[in-house]
């Protein structure tokens, strides 16, 4: 067992240097369209405040939450029945089952498929398969947490893994970052040996004070077998080991593309979209300057002049002022072609990323047929079959 040898924080340690170079990436992909998600601060932080960037241009964002959207419809339909459960004929004919009784297992099964829905749209799964699905696009990585309760998502600054030649999770550790007072209370009692200062000082009922402390859960696949177990302080945790077979395991590290030989994932964004929104937002932040720069009114007075520039700023709307018109110039940036160009770059980068984002771009036009919609439709549908 992993708490003979090392302890988890330990092992989380040697695994995150394999795992910060997709987290980097993870960074770069959500600062240019949801930053929110992969925060900036190398260690989850319970309650921490940090001020997201916000990128310069959103189409990044609003085809992020379509694409995952659309998935999640495709996952978790809500108005049909996207699975079945179905007798196998072979073993039928052999245990002998006659026709009546088949008719009464596919009623019972059917009563539990409609079991299954109504638990579904009961819980929490859609909003967690959400998030994973975002997570998925953005980062490449995320890991499931299957409860009795609900599903539970981790992020990849959360968590480090490792994979086995085929691909198949071989060990992972999530790092947690918790006040005391959430814990329970035989962890709380562990804690309170352990801190030397508290020893001698405070009372038996006293409450120990409220910092946050780091509760790692490891997790190993075996050839059969998932055994995990969480730990504070470097101890196990009494009463949290479990086990359950490799097909049953309530840990699910996901993927979104997979990579030869490397224990996380590639992104969607990474993959088909970070260069066009690169180059997106660095047209929209020059655009935007652009813009402002020349919406801001100034006015030249020659100096020699006989206008004076405060009586043309003292007066009101239609009031008259001796002066020459020669005297004074509106200050232009005459900037408007080089932001044409701009602008005209940026559109259509942006119809590549609508196409790769799932959104509608149809062509704005007199004679736009529904077929031509639909050819629309059809073909970036296709482009995301492997998705």
């Amino acid at each position: 067992r992993l708490g003979m040898k090392q302890s988890a924080q330990t092992r989380c340690e040697q695994l995150r240097s394999d795992r910060d170079y997709y987290l980097d990436r993870a960074r770069t992909c959500a600062a240019l369209t949801l930053p929110y998600l992969i925060p900036t601060n190398t260690e989850p932080v319970q309650g921490d405040k940090t001020t997201y960037p916000v990128p310069w241009n959103g189409i990044g964002a609003r085809g992020t939450l379509n694409l995952a959207s659309r998935i999640l419809l495709a996952l978790l339909p809500p108005t049909q029945q996207f699975f079945r459960f179905s007798l196998d004929e072979g073993e039928m004919a052999k245990q002998g089952v006659t026709a009546e009784q088949k008719s009464q297992f596919e009623e019972a099964l059917s009563k539990i498929e409609r079991m299954v829905l109504r638990e579904i749209e009961a819980s929490n799964d859609r909003t967690v398969f959400h998030e994973a699905l975002l997570h998925l696009i953005v980062s490449g990585n995320a890991m499931l947490y299957i409860t009795p309760e609900g599903l539970r998502c981790f992020h990849l600054n959360r968590y480090v893994c490792s994979r086995g030649p085929m691909g198949n999770a071989v060990e992972a550790v999530i790092c947690e970052e918790l006040p005391i007072k959430l814990l329970p209370k035989n962890v709380q009692e562990m804690l309170r040996e352990e801190d030397q200062e508290l020893k001698g000082v405070l009372p038996d009922n006293d409450p120990i004070p409220d910092p946050n402390v780091k509760v790692f859960t490891y997790v190993q696949w075996g050839d059969k077998i998932c055994k995990w177990h969480q730990e504070v302080n470097c101890k196990i945790v009494p009463g949290s080991e479990g086990r359950a077979p490799n097909e049953l395991s309530p840990f699910l590290p996901l993927r979104m593309q997979i990579v030869d030989g490397q224990p996380y994932g590639v992104s969607y964004i990474e993959s088909a979209a970070l260069a066009d929104l690169q180059t997106v937002e660095a047209l929209c932040q020059a655009i935007a300057e652009g813009s402002l720069a020349s919406s801001k009114i100034l006015f030249l007075v020659k100096p020699s002049g006989v206008t004076k520039a405060g009586d043309l700023a003292r007066a009101a709307n239609g009031a008259f002022v001796t002066g020459d018109p020669n005297d004074v110039m509106a200050l232009q940036v005459q900037k408007s072609a080089d932001l044409a160009v701009a602008m005209q770059g940026k559109q259509q980068i942006e119809a590549r990323l609508s196409q790769a984002f799932m959104l509608a771009d149809v062509r704005d036009s007199e004679r736009t047929t529904a077929e031509e919609v639909r050819l629309q439709a059809m073909q970036i549908e296709q482009s995301l079959g492997s998705v």
